[in-house]
């Protein structure tokens, strides 16, 4: 983990030069056309995406599932209820920050169409990238929720029998949880609109089997 953070210092220098230069040309496009001006959320979206900031988040913050640690593959990110902290101290010291950046990551996405699939389109940062995390209390499952919500291509694509199977079995094990509750509302319908597919699993696997 120090290791990636030392990288990410390292690359502060690299993207505020890319940053500001992806700034100057879009404030450029938009002196031109002014009616046509982004927000200041969406021109922080496109720039996080074209600069390749999301990589770099999402690669950092989720890198306790994925980093060696001795004999262990990953940092337990197990939480403890009666205490209100991870069980593992050596996580628990770095938790708060993780659960910061699957917020930074969330808002490099949300509600911009654009941007979710950037982030989809790269394989395996849906499954196992964030499926890997739901488990835990950091912030990924709203994420995937925010994810793919509102965005019918991606609901139709990137859900499928062994995300929606993910999902049962972790109901199964930490119980009827909002945060894993809330997903299966978010990938039957969009915008007013069911999506067949998805139903149609749903029932099956809770239902029929």
């Amino acid at each position: 983990m120090e290791n990636l953070l030392i990288d990410l210092i390292k690359s502060c220098g690299e993207f505020s030069g890319r940053i500001e230069r992806r700034f100057d040309i879009l404030s450029k496009e938009d002196a031109k056309a002014p009616e046509a001006k982004e927000d200041s959320s969406v021109m922080f979206q496109t720039i996080a995406s074209d600069v390749k900031l999301v990589d770099a988040v999402f690669q950092l913050f989720s890198s306790p599932t994925r980093v060696q640690t001795g004999d262990q593959k990953g940092l337990s990110m197990v939480w403890d209820d009666k205490y209100r902290c991870f069980k593992n101290e050596q996580f628990d010291k770095i938790g708060d920050i993780i659960i910061l950046g699957w917020k930074c990551l969330r808002t490099m996405f949300q509600k911009n169409r654009r941007a979710e699939n950037y982030f989809a389109r790269h394989n395996e940062w849906v499954n196992p990238g964030i499926i890997r995390q739901i488990p835990y209390k950091v912030g990924a499952a709203r994420a995937f929720e925010t994810l793919i919500s509102d965005n019918v291509a991606l609901l139709e694509q990137e859900v499928d029998k062994s995300i929606i199977l993910a999902f049962i079995n972790l109901i199964k094990s930490h119980g009827p949880e909002d945060r894993l509750m809330n997903f299966f509302a978010a990938i039957c319908t969009c915008q007013g609109a069911p999506i067949k597919s998805n139903q149609e699993a749903c029932l099956n696997l809770l239902l029929l089997n």
